[in-house]
């Protein structure tokens, strides 16, 4: 069973950058912290060489819808779609030419364990392996139907999610067995042991290699994706939602994005940056695991005087927090301050109670330099610096 936590359900911190376009995007991946990929409907191939600053459209005049992308290096990558499309760069997606992965079904997911061992699943129960970098393509048989996602722990060791069931293979794909769990979507391992998968509105945990699983209903939101970045921190996204869980599943908080776009995918370079594609060319980033901004009471324990803290961390990019005291019920103020005294933002104005207190700022829109918060009450006025450097 489940557990929404919506004390969180708040603005949380990820922020919409610009695509260049209103297709949908299927899936998204990262080589390193700065140079990413995503992939989407009519042949969309975006790339992104600084963290997602600029996306750029790479126009190769493919049409296939592209399902899933996958780079094992800078240079290296695969994407897979509709009609049976594979496409492979090795040049960082400068030039892609395709690849004969000798069927006509819609291609759904790829996945490269090393620069010549991938495996690529589709419709139909279609698995393909390859093990000289994409020159070939050798089907292999199992009783998957409309196969969704796969995922390698090891070049032996793997996982197809379908929609008859999960299976698994303890022997690089020659046998699949069926794990007797009902049909599953995304699926990611992060060992030997510990993995997650979605099924419509669930989401599934197993802590012993497949033999058990135990499931988080998340009804009525559709389980689109899901990323673990331990066994204990999760991510997934559901419909418009994101979900984040830090005990293993027990409990699940929503972090709300203000969009309505349907999430697709979700990839976390480490356990703050990460990206989100969806529908209408939608990419959203964090870079605090998504945890909510605006203001929240620390305790409740009465201070003996007003206090403003120095926001940490200091310098910051592109969020930083501030945290305040006030020994009494009070209307509170809290602003920021360009270089030139200019007032460019109200972080909270309203009534609080007595209590500790912090309130976060994204800086995503501004550039490098000097900013100053201000904390004000009836009686009380304290500013202070601090530095925003990108």
């Amino acid at each position: 069973m489940l557990f929404l936590n919506t004390s969180l359900y708040s603005q949380s911190n990820w922020f919409i950058q610009n695509s260049n376009t209103s297709e949908r995007l299927n899936s998204v991946d990262f080589v390193n912290e700065n140079t990413g990929y995503a992939v989407g409907n009519i042949g969309v191939i975006l790339k992104t060489t600084n963290a997602g600053v600029n996306w750029q459209i790479n126009s190769i005049g493919l049409t296939n819808y592209l399902y899933s992308v996958d780079f094992v290096n800078i240079n290296t990558g695969y994407a897979v779609g509709g009609n049976g499309a594979i496409i492979k760069t090795t040049n960082g997606g400068t030039n892609w030419f395709g690849q004969n992965s000798g069927t006509i079904e819609t291609l759904n997911d790829i996945f490269l364990y090393d620069i010549n061992t991938g495996y690529v699943v589709g419709n139909n129960g279609k698995i393909l392996k390859t093990t000289n970098g994409g020159t070939n393509w050798n089907s292999q048989v199992s009783a998957a139907t409309g196969n969704n996602h796969v995922f390698f722990i090891t070049s032996e060791i793997g996982y197809v999610s379908s929609q008859n069931g999960v299976y698994k293979t303890i022997n690089g794909g020659n046998n699949w067995i069926n794990l007797g769990q009902a049909g599953g979507g995304d699926i990611h391992f992060i060992n030997l042991t510990t993995g997650y998968y979605t099924y419509v509105y669930y989401i599934k945990k197993t802590i012993d290699g497949g033999n058990n699983w135990q499931s988080f209903l998340m009804d009525p939101h559709l389980c689109t994706s899901v990323f673990p970045i331990t066994s204990d921190i999760v991510f997934a996204t559901a419909n418009s939602r994101i979900l984040k869980t830090t005990n293993g599943g027990n409990t699940w908080n929503i972090q709300n994005t203000g969009i309505s776009n349907r999430l697709q995918s979700i990839f976390f370079i480490n356990s703050n940056t990460g990206y989100i594609v969806g529908d209408s060319g939608l990419i959203l980033k964090t870079t605090n695991g998504g945890d909510p901004i605006g203001i929240f009471q620390i305790n409740t324990e009465v201070p003996d005087k007003i206090t403003l803290s120095q926001n940490y961390p200091n310098p910051f990019n592109p969020s930083t927090d501030i945290e305040f005291e006030i020994p009494k019920s009070s209307y509170i103020k809290m602003t920021i301050y360009d270089i030139s005294g200019k007032e460019i933002e109200v972080l909270y104005n309203g009534y609080l109670n007595q209590g500790k207190y912090s309130v976060g700022w994204n800086a995503v829109k501004y550039s490098s330099g000097i900013y100053f918060y201000k904390l004000e009450t009836d009686n009380y006025s304290q500013s202070k610096k601090m530095v925003l450097a990108k």
